[in-house]
């Protein structure tokens, strides 16, 4: 059987700048994308069968999104990163696959940004972003 397996190559991140308009952050390199952590405890007990046993408490983690761009500094997907970074304004967020079949959306709030300048090589913006609220995985509509 052959393999339905794709390449990542392609993928835009994009912001919702003004609840209709998505803006493509300009030359994105490795997107690290959210996904769904459950918070798991441990509830084994006295009466329990001989092996552990766990639950899920009901809170969810989206985690973070790290990704690096090259530095492009007229760039309005990139400044318009750095302006959330200082304000800490929540936008929203998503992952769009090359195929366009997948996207993953969250809210999420840039929790860093940092730019570098290297003697010998690109100079590029390292993102992070802290997802806030759900992650949803979902077909692409569009």
């Amino acid at each position: 059987m052959a393999t339905g397996a794709r390449g990542g190559h392609g993928s835009k991140l994009e912001i919702n700048t003004t609840g209709s308009t998505w803006l493509a952050v300009a030359e994105s390199k490795d997107i690290d994308v959210p996904g769904i952590e459950n918070d798991i405890q441990e509830a084994t007990n006295q009466d329990s069968a001989g092996w552990v046993e766990r639950i899920a408490v009901g809170v969810k983690d989206g985690g973070e999104v790290s990704f690096e761009t090259n530095q492009l500094d007229s760039d309005g997907s990139q400044n318009a990163l750095i302006t959330y970074a200082g304000s800490g304004t929540k936008k929203s967020y998503r992952v769009v696959y090359p195929s366009r079949t997948k996207k993953v959306s969250f809210d999420a709030i840039v929790k860093s940004i940092k730019p570098s300048a290297p003697v010998r090589g690109i100079a590029t913006l390292s993102v992070t972003l802290s997802v806030t609220g759900p992650v949803v995985i979902e077909a692409h509509a569009d």
